[in-house]
């Protein structure tokens, strides 16, 4: 019976003679069987079908593309063998088909045609050919397989036979390519492309033979196949295999519902032949559904002229899971399905040069550049409607085409199937059509997909790249993980070089024959066992900068296994160095890090779709599981915020506990709880080019700047009545409650309006992506695909680093051995000194303040003074010191570091407080804990590495020891000195808080004379302004405290310290500013009672401030205190 079976009859063409005999009427482009010259020639095809709704049948047809449909608008046969306008009451050729025989249309249909009967329905005049057919065995020289010596094979390359396996040879030519000549024998072949590259047997690009098997759990001795490699150095090293090929217009369609060639090792239309795989669709079906590579790459090209080019990592390996062959990732067979499987994780290399067609940004396949660069998804899918959905086999899905059903109406990606299924559109609609002469959607869309026969949906003109894929198994040194030798692991310390070392026990020769993080033995040439951390190796000397380490967490966990090790990442430049990384929250890279991913926050193995290979840990989601859920050892942690590994910003915290792992801060695994559960339990250091930038000040996480700097907590809560929950939030004092008026998530692990009718992101976070409050909230918080309510301004990322921190890395005063103390004299290079008793060789040796007698260290000194007077002086800064020896009631309770000023009037100074100006907390005259009280420190801090940030108080010192001089040093929050004044004290016999404990308004006298001044900035406006560091020369006051300025008793301003020059000695007359430290205004009875009132407010922007309220403190939430740049003051005491 009559049949369309439109099957393929030759496979390429071999070569022709298409000159025409002299007279000839017409060209070969019209002949319906070798027709077409060049690149348009044609292949045969068996039992074809064309015609209108009457179909036209041929046996023997090279189908151009015009006459390729059944039954559509062309009524012309066209082949040898045709049977015309079939139909049940036609047997034989009817009248439109006698009638076209010598018509004008006659070229466009049956050139070459048989006659039929008695009928003029074949040749026409001028078509009088007849047509000879012949076949041959072809021989290997004659562009056949076919060798006489059974023990060859057929090379392509230059068409000879040549010894396969176990064939005879002289040298390596005579094998075939892949093959190396051992012994007069061709040896056995290789397991794959990059295999013969690396053995030096490479000739070029071409086919080789090799045998995949022998990278696969079952390697079988007998297999071998002949592969297309690539073996172009500059195409990332070279080595690839060819996979397949999908040609854009080959007339073959590889479309998303093509299953045999997509989901099967079956071909889909597509060729096999390794000669000629780049000229029609390509499969190789051993290395398409069972080669298992674990890098891919895809050229763009046209007919083979390389045009661009990417890399990537395939999705697996991830941990010890296997590599898998690239069908697996294309499982789904039709019908369609919006799978979007993540093929890639991470681009490796891209091309240099683009050549031809459209750059990488628009490219559906290979899209974006630099750190733009997209992974690679299969079964994905785009449109703009679920009544209208677009599926690809393959698409970079770039963020404006990642959601099926969304507003996108383009089809993005090779395989395309567009606009299906509700409109019972199984095949391309006419919308595709519309868009096929290139439309301004065209670009959005359809750029490199293939075509569908008679419609040409596909590639659009200037976008006519076919696109070959490829796929290695990477060794070490191509990026891969595989090592050769005995106790040996793949090193890609900086991501891009890539080199197999020895692990513990393994052989060396020096350091660097050894791992990263170990250690050359010289006396047994082996490598040392891992170190338990980051910090360790640092510590040890083996710091290579940043980079992966080979390291062993479980030493600080509670079940340690000696002979266990793992990669991970360290940070040792930041903060003094030897940070882990444990998490990189990536706001961008389509994984999901909000609160509910439990198996990223909460899970001691899952990884919740990130990554966990140390290459990755600041381009994707990352979780060093071993790190995050085993290490129990870390005493700080840091927090940078980067783009794409680029730093911005950072914070270092004193965590709350040293013996619990990282992941026990999270340990709600099953539902939302607002547990505000405390991380941290003090900033250590803050930085990076980014800090204090409008980002950076309403950051989520690192938010404000010293001293303004908050805790972290974890599992927090902000929100309204539908509460926003948080994996890890700075908890700012606008963002620390639970249902109250923040209606905003703020944090990392975002979790918008949870309530019971709410389980997904509401309106409302949706609505705020836009909006002007934005910046108030969702910074850093990651998005869900499809509404993308999470970082859209601020697109940066979040690594998390820990640290164990003994002295050398910053760890607390205790953290060295027995009799010793952490000194951060030199707070780059903290180190253990040894305390009283301990064995000295030096005074270098002992903490500073204490001298090295005899081989020990003795003292400690009362002061500064003593300290100086005793000539143990090396500069300003922190010194042991026990101020009770000066007292009656002498105790060693009291021996504890101080801040010394070793430099100015004569040295000798020992600080006492710190007035900071704009740390939050607020020390103005009602603070009576702060001013008056012996122990209690009003908000203030007493660790000496906060003497110049935040308010800071020495307790004892204050309110206890006795000295007859003061220094003020007015300076910028750390400490950078403004000017400088010191006095001589009306008392030598009185601690400085008696000095306060006098009535409001007393104007007690604290000094009786200036003794010097000085600074850089002295003489300035803003000095001589200035409320206790008053006048120069002879004009210099004495300090006073406890005073009063204002215009009326009703509305005084009162002050803890102040010059009291005159203008501002009067309370209750013409001067309302308030003057001084501790200033508190319009006091007590102001409309507002106890509070500052709106006049103090007023004066914030005032031009008047200059003259009152210079380094006054701040009240939260008001700033009516120093605001532009007004400094803080450091008050120093001394006894001389």
């Amino acid at each position: 019976i009559y049949t369309a079976a439109n099957a393929r009859l030759t496979n390429g063409i071999r070569s022709d003679n298409l000159a025409m005999p002299a007279g000839a009427p017409a060209s070969v482009t019209y002949d319906p069987v070798i027709c077409g010259p060049g690149g348009s020639a044609q292949d045969l095809f068996t039992m074809t079908c064309t015609g209108n709704g009457v179909p036209d049948y041929n046996r023997i047809s090279c189908l151009p593309s015009t006459h390729v449909k059944c039954g559509t608008t062309d009524n012309l046969g066209w082949g040898l063998g045709t049977r015309y306008d079939h139909a049940t009451n036609c047997q034989y050729p009817c009248a439109d088909a006698q009638a076209k025989a010598t018509g004008a249309t006659w070229a466009g249909g049956r050139i070459g045609t048989d006659n039929t009967q008695s009928s003029a329905a074949g040749s026409s005049v001028g078509y009088t050919q007849n047509y000879a057919i012949y076949v041959r065995q072809g021989t290997c020289a004659q562009g056949g397989t076919w060798c006489p010596d059974p023990s060859q094979r057929c090379s392509t390359a230059g068409n000879v036979c040549k010894s396969y396996w176990n064939g005879t040879c002289a040298t390596n030519g005579d094998c075939f390519e892949g093959l190396r000549c051992a012994s007069g024998v061709c040896s056995a072949p290789l397991a794959g492309c990059v295999d013969i590259l690396l053995a030096g047997l490479s000739i070029g690009d071409g086919p080789y033979v090799i045998n995949p098997t022998l990278n696969t759990p079952s390697p079988s001795s007998s297999f071998s196949t002949v592969v297309y490699c690539d073996m172009t150095v500059s195409v990332d090293g070279g080595g690839w295999a060819l996979v397949a090929n999908v040609h854009t217009s080959d007339a073959n369609l590889l479309y998303y519902g093509n299953d045999p060639f997509w989901t099967t090792g079956q071909l889909g239309g597509s060729r096999t032949s390794v000669s000629t795989p780049f000229t029609k669709d390509y499969k190789h079906p051993y290395m398409f559904s069972t080669f298992a590579g674990n890098q891919l790459l895809i050229k763009a090209h046209s007919n083979g002229s390389p045009l661009y080019w990417r890399s990537w990592y395939m999705l697996q390996p991830v941990l010890s899971m296997p590599s898998l062959p690239l069908v697996y990732y294309f499982a789904t067979p039709s019908p369609l399905t919006a799978a979007n499987f993540q093929v890639t994780y991470g681009a490796r290399n891209t091309s240099s040069n683009i050549t031809g067609g459209n750059a990488f940004a628009t490219d559906p396949v290979i899209c974006g550049n630099g750190t733009a660069a997209q992974d690679v998804f299969a079964n994905a899918c785009t449109g703009n409607n679920a009544n209208y959905l677009d599926y690809m086999r393959l698409s970079c899905l770039p963020s404006t085409h990642r959601s099926c059903g969304s507003i996108d109406n383009g089809g993005w990606g090779l395989g395309s199937q567009t606009d299906v299924p509700t409109t019972f559109c199984t095949t391309p609609c006419t919308d595709a059509l519309a868009r096929t002469p290139g439309g301004s959607d065209w670009a959005n869309g359809l750029i490199g997909t293939d075509i569908y026969p008679g419609n040409r949906y596909g590639t659009n003109p200037g976008y006519s790249q076919s696109y070959a894929i490829y796929s290695r198994v990477a060794p070490c040194v191509l990026g891969g993980t595989s090592c050769a030798g005995n106790l040996q692991r793949c090193s890609g310390f900086d991501g891009v070089t890539f080199t197999c070392k020895s692990t513990p026990g393994g052989a060396c020769g020096v350091d660097g024959d050894c791992f990263e993080g170990l250690r050359c033995n010289a006396t047994t040439l082996t490598c040392s066992a891992a170190l338990p951390s980051c910090g360790e190796i640092k510590l040890a000397g083996l710091s290579l900068g940043d980079g992966a380490y080979l390291a062993n967490p479980t030493l600080h966990s509670a079940v340690p296994d000696p002979t266990f090790t793992t990669v991970v990442r360290c940070e040792m430049t930041t903060d003094l160095g030897g940070w882990t990384q444990v998490l990189n929250i990536n706001t961008g890279d389509k994984n999901v890090v909000n609160y509910e991913n439990y198996n990223f926050w909460t899970s001691a193995t899952a990884l919740g779709g990130a990554k966990s290979d140390a290459p990755h840990a600041l381009t994707y989601d990352y979780k060093d599981p071993v790190m995050y859920a085993t290490y129990r050892a870390a005493s700080q942690v840091m927090i940078v915020a980067h783009a794409n590994g680029v730093p911005q910003y950072w914070r270092s915290w004193n965590t709350v506990f040293n013996n619990v792992s990282f992941m026990s801060y999270f340990s709600t695994p099953t539902q939302l709880t607002a547990a505000n559960y405390p991380i941290t339990s003090s900033a250590r250091a803050t930085g990076g080019s980014g800090m204090g930038s409008a980002q950076q000040l309403v950051d989520p996480v690192i938010t404000g700047v010293f001293p303004n700097e908050q805790n972290l907590y974890a599992d927090t809560c902000t929100g309204n009545g539908a509460a926003d929950y948080n994996r890890i939030s700075a908890l700012s004092p606008t963002h620390t409650n639970c249902g109250t008026t923040d209606n905003l998530g703020w944090g990392i692990g975002t979790r918008y309006d949870i309530s019971s009718a709410c389980l997904t992101p509401c309106g409302d976070a949706t609505a705020r992506s836009p909006s002007a409050n934005w910046v108030n909230g969702l910074i850093g918080t990651d998005f869900l695909p499809s509404n993308q309510y999470g970082s859209r301004i601020y697109s940066q990322s979040y690594a998390i680093y820990i640290r164990n921190a003994p002295c050398a890395l910053g760890g607390a005063v205790n953290s060295c051995g027995p009799v010793q103390q952490c000194s951060v004299f030199n707070p780059l290079q903290p180190v253990c000194k040894g305390l009283q008793g301990a064995g000295c060789s030096t005074t270098a040796d002992c903490l500073e303040g204490l001298s090295c007698n005899t081989g020990t260290c003795s003292g400690p000194l009362a002061t500064c003074s003593e300290v100086m007077l005793a000539g143990l002086s090396v500069g300003d800064g922190p010194y042991f010191v026990n101020p009770s020896l000066n007292t009656s009631s002498p105790t060693s309770v009291q021996a504890a570091m101080v801040n010394c000023d070793m430099t100015l009037d004569g040295g000798g100074w020992t600080q006492v407080l710190n007035v900071a100006t704009s740390d939050g907390n607020v020390v103005h005259h009602d603070n009576t804990q702060f001013w008056q009280d012996a122990t209690l420190l009003g908000g203030a801090r007493s660790e000496i590495s906060r003497g110049y940030l935040n308010d800071y108080k020495h307790a004892y010192l204050f309110s206890t020891y006795t000295p007859n001089q003061l220094l003020v040093k007015a300076h910028v929050n750390g400490g950078t000195l403004a000017y400088w004044r010191s006095w001589n004290m009306v008392s030598s016999v009185q601690p400085l808080r008696t000095y306060f404990m006098s009535a409001v308004r007393s104007n007690t006298q604290v000094t009786s004379s200036v003794r010097q001044t000085g600074g850089p900035s002295l003489n300035t406006t803003q000095a001589n302004q200035d409320g206790i560091i008053y006048g120069s020369g002879a004009a210099a006051q004495n300090l006073f405290a406890n005073t009063c300025t204002g215009t009326n008793p009703n509305y005084y301003e009162v002050n803890r310290l102040s010059s009291e020059p005159v203008g501002h000695g009067a309370c209750g007359t013409v001067d309302n500013l308030g003057w001084g430290l501790g200033t508190r205004t319009d006091y007590p009875n102001g409309p507002f009672g106890t509070t500052p009132v709106s006049d103090a407010q007023m004066r914030a922007t005032s031009t008047n401030w200059g003259g009152g309220l210079i380094g006054t403190d701040i009240v939260a939430g008001n700033n009516y205190g120093s605001i532009g740049g007004y400094q803080s003051y450091a008050i120093y005491i001394r006894t001389q």
